[in-house]
């Protein structure tokens, strides 16, 4: 009888231990997922700030407007343009700083987010 409550002591350890598991692997996929779309916001900023001629602005996109497996993510963007002197040419350049922030819904047991940066000098 006591080497049976031992297994079963064992056995529900064990399935505890692969479920703790399982669950800890998908939350770190959703992370790598979240980080994949921040660095596409950051892309996206940059792209923008190209193409507009330095305009530079924030915003924020909804969940579903990336594609695929990043669909789930929402996606909140900021851009900080400034103005720096340039050593010894006495020029002005422009330096933007820009930031993406990628989120599942709201904060919970499944929420993650990742937030990247990155300076652009055109």
């Amino acid at each position: 009888m006591f080497f049976l409550v031992v297994l079963s002591l064992l056995a529900a350890t064990a399935t505890s231990l692969v479920n703790t598991q399982s669950s800890t692997l998908a939350l770190d996929a959703r992370g790598s997922q979240a980080l994949k779309a921040a660095h596409a916001g950051l892309d996206l900023l940059a792209w923008q700030v190209l193409r507009n001629g330095g305009a530079c602005q924030g915003s924020t996109l909804a969940a579903g407007a990336l594609p695929g497996a990043l669909a789930a993510f929402e996606l909140v963007l900021s851009c900080r343009a400034n103005s720096v002197a340039d050593d010894g040419t006495g020029r002005a350049v422009t330096v933007y700083q820009l930031v993406a922030q990628a989120h599942t819904g709201t904060v919970g047991r499944d929420y993650v987010e990742r937030q990247v940066s990155g300076v652009l000098v055109p």
